[in-house]
């Protein structure tokens, strides 16, 4: 279950680790709730059957199913033909993941963190400009919090730009 240690998920990373995949460093207390697999720059392959971009998604699609929300992001140039978000989107394998092809800019990366929120709400989607994409970005837009006042802090007027 999300957030809590499992062996499985000690000896999955541990066997990462021995294969230099990743540097592992204490004992993880507890299982993350969501996560963001990176794919590659370039795919192997253009071809859908690509057997990197295959396991990629499969990672993704077990990462989701232990958690509350996985997001599958790369490069513009590394979301083409043959990778694997290519894989998700055009293979049938999108299930409840969510996609982000530009996480090379800034924008990118901040559609990452608003894919993962609306993981967290229950839904999916892919985003971002290449072919294939639902929407730029998740949709509604979020918008900001309106301002809390604290109890026992008098409220303050809004500030407003102009002349008085």
């Amino acid at each position: 279950m999300a957030g809590q240690r499992d062996a499985a998920s000690v000896a999955l990373l541990s066997g990462f680790g021995a294969g230099g995949f990743l540097t592992v460093t204490g004992h993880p207390d507890a299982r993350a709730t969501l996560a963001v697999v990176i794919i590659p720059d370039s795919p192997q392959s253009t071809s859908l059957s690509d057997p990197q971009s295959q396991r990629l998604v499969t990672l993704a699609q077990q990462l989701n199913l232990a958690g509350q929300g996985t997001v599958v992001a790369g490069s513009v140039a590394g979301s083409g033909p043959g990778s694997a978000i290519d894989v998700m989107r055009n293979g049938g394998r999108a299930g409840h993941l969510s996609s982000v092809d530009n996480a090379d800019h800034a924008v990118g990366q901040i559609v990452v963190a608003q894919a993962l929120y609306e993981q967290l709400r229950g839904s999916a989607a892919a985003t971002a400009p290449a072919l294939g994409a639902t929407a730029p970005g998740p949709s509604p837009a979020p918008t900001p919090a309106s301002p809390q006042t604290l109890p026992g802090q008098p409220s303050r007027p809004a500030a407003r730009a102009g002349k008085s």
